[in-house]
């Protein structure tokens, strides 16, 4: 591995934070540039620690410069945009009108009963080190109901963090008995993630709800002012931390019988590097499974064009075909180019569970050279769409959404795999539902919730 190109990567990372940070102060929440930022920066900051001390696992190194070349230009890429489309948007607040406060908490009712369903159904088993060794069993187990409850927990999470910055800035106590039914969607997310042994839907969960605060706080705002607000996010960020931190011990535990080498060298180290084990070892997965996945799943003869990473534009099911008959329908299986982007889980390969990045189906594509060109249009898009969104005064409807969540998902989750090789109409169905019932509803959307008949 090239070390001086892992710190110029590094650099180029905390530039792009920064940059964001300054340009679109509050409204840095919203860009996938942060996130895709800030996930990286762990992850290479993780690999220029572990590489000389030998803690790093480099099968093919070559092929973690390759990485990092194409991480460094996708945070070039992002940096060029950065400015794009600053003076055109709302600097004011974005107000979140697409749901009634009586269907919100419904549905966050609703999700977290399905949570606790799903976890009472699975034994109510809390070793996250034994779920996760039979997730792939656990997730095809679930029930259709459990699935497309799921896919409420992005809208929900949204809108709660938008309530909860309205509630405390105002002055009302988070430990306020109707703050509860704006914190249920972040606790649904920590049940599904214990349930799977996983960290990923309540970390994704409390990112959702930075969304939902980015809309609700006017762009230049006053640290002084929601003092409040700050303080609660800085807790919120190091309980999640913590969290991760302990998946993994568990995890570690529980396969190997002991904390990994790196666990200890980082704790030993420093003690705040060793509360980002969890984060960074989270990130550093996926250096390992680049490697593999570069080597054993990546045919430069044969390259798609785009039939890998866009595969979920085309691999659209139909809601509930299996309880109409119609099996496992796709449209992508009837014409032959089904991608499953965990298609290498397949208990053989070496370190077959790990997560490769989104840049693998990119380069099983269109090869190193015409990924290049695919990640400067998709951050173009994705920036246009961060843009877009704030260019609104208000949201009237979950849907309004879904195309900018789909693309801040796609670079917030980029050390997966690709969201935009999984099927996007299954993303589209929580903010679907969310907008149907509130037409079934049909009040005005300047009602609120009366907590006082609710609690």
């Amino acid at each position: 591995m090239n070390e001086f190109l892992a710190i110029v990567t590094l650099v180029i990372l905390i530039v792009l934070i920064v940059r964001t940070i300054l340009v679109w102060h509050i409204r840095a929440f919203l860009s996938p540039a942060l996130y895709f930022g800030a996930i990286w920066a762990l992850g290479v900051l993780g690999v220029t620690i572990f590489h000389p001390v030998g803690l790093l696992y480099e099968p093919y190194p070559q092929y973690i410069d390759e990485l990092h070349i194409l991480v460094s230009f996708t945070a070039l890429c992002f940096l060029f945009w950065t400015k794009k489309g600053r003076k055109a948007v709302n600097d004011k607040q974005i107000q979140l009108n697409f749901t009634f406060d009586s269907v919100y908490v419904f549905f966050s009712i609703l999700l977290f009963l399905i949570a606790l369903y799903d976890f009472i159904s699975l034994g109510g088993n809390l070793n996250m080190g034994q779920a996760r060794q039979n997730v792939h069993e656990i997730q095809d187990s679930r029930s259709v109901i459990i699935g497309y409850g799921h896919t409420l927990l992005i809208p929900l999470s949204v809108y709660g963090g938008y309530k909860l910055v309205s509630f405390l800035s105002s002055g009302i106590s988070l430990f306020s008995p109707k703050m509860l039914f704006f914190i249920l969607p972040l606790l649904s997310g920590l049940i599904f993630s214990v349930d799977v042994g996983g960290r990923v839907d309540v970390v994704y969960s409390f990112a959702n709800y930075f969304l939902g605060m980015a809309f609700y706080l006017p762009l230049h705002t006053s640290v002084r002012r929601y003092k409040r607000v700050f303080v609660w996010i800085v807790l919120g960020a190091f309980m999640v931390t913590l969290f991760i931190s302990g998946v993994a011990n568990q995890r570690d535990l529980y396969g190997k019988g002991y904390n990994t080498d790196a666990e200890i060298y980082l704790t030993e180290k420093s003690p705040v590097l060793g509360a980002l084990y969890g984060p960074v070892s989270y990130v550093v997965a996926s250096y390992s499974g680049y490697q593999l996945r570069r080597v054993d799943a990546v045919d430069p003869n044969q390259l798609g064009y785009g039939m890998y990473t866009f595969n979920g534009f085309i691999n659209w099911t139909l809601p509930f075909s299996g309880l109409i008959g119609l099996g496992d329908f796709s449209i992508a299986k009837t014409f032959g180019i089904y991608y499953n982007n965990q298609e290498t889980y397949d208990y053989q390969r070496e370190l077959y569970y790990t997560t490769h990045s989104c840049y693998i189906p990119m380069i099983k594509d269109f090869g190193f050279w015409g990924s290049l060109i695919c990640i400067f249009f998709l951050t173009l898009i994705s920036h246009n769409a961060f843009v877009a969104i704030q260019k609104r005064k208000s949201l009237e409807y979950a849907c309004s959404l879904f195309f900018y969540i789909l693309f801040w998902n796609y670079w917030s989750r980029s050390n997966f795999y690709g969201t935009l090789s999984s099927t996007v109409l299954m993303q589209l169905y929580g903010f679907l539902i969310i907008d149907i019932a509130n037409l079934l509803v049909g009040k005005p959307r300047n009602r609120s919730f009366d907590y006082k008949r609710h609690i």
